[in-house]
């Protein structure tokens, strides 16, 4: 009796055991969305410049969260590098896609007042985006112009808010 009573009690040790490693691990987290993503490879032949002597505007970083010009805090301010001869004066922003309720307009451009005498080794040009408290993504488009009515080569960038 005693050797059947170890021998069940062995049996269910055992067959816990056995179920415990049959038991699923669950998957693995998926990878975190990046908030910022720079990318080359969806250039497009309508992204290239205006020809000779047109700006050049290069990826730089993404510098995170800071306060705009107008005291509201930026969630992502991509870093660009711009070269020209000539002083730039815009900065123009398109809106390319989105999963959010955006219209063109909230893609806004801007006056860029940058002397041709700082633009010999580069400087950085930023703009910012508000994510506010909605998931979604935004994908633009963004190119400078100078003073000639020449513009960069445009660069498209994505946007996650929120994980979106």
């Amino acid at each position: 009796m005693r050797k059947t009573l170890i021998l069940a009690v062995l049996l269910a040790i055992a067959s816990d055991a056995h179920a415990a490693k049959r038991a699923k691990k669950p998957p693995p987290a998926p990878p975190p969305i990046p908030v910022l993503r720079l990318v080359n490879a969806e250039q497009t032949a309508e992204d290239a410049n205006s020809g000779a002597g047109s700006p050049l505007l290069e990826w730089m970083r993404d510098t995170g969260p800071v306060t705009g010009p107008n005291g509201a805090p930026m969630d992502v301010i991509p870093d660009f590098r711009v070269t020209a001869r000539n002083p730039v004066v815009m900065r123009r922003r398109e809106l390319v896609n989105s999963d959010g309720a955006f219209k063109d307009t909230q893609a806004a451009s801007y006056a860029v007042d940058i002397p041709a005498g700082t633009l010999t080794n580069g400087v950085i040009a930023s703009g910012g985006w508000e994510c506010g408290t909605a998931k979604y993504f935004i994908t633009m488009r963004s190119y400078v112009i100078d003073a000639d009515g020449k513009h960069s080569n445009a660069l498209r960038y994505t946007i996650h808010c929120n994980g979106g």
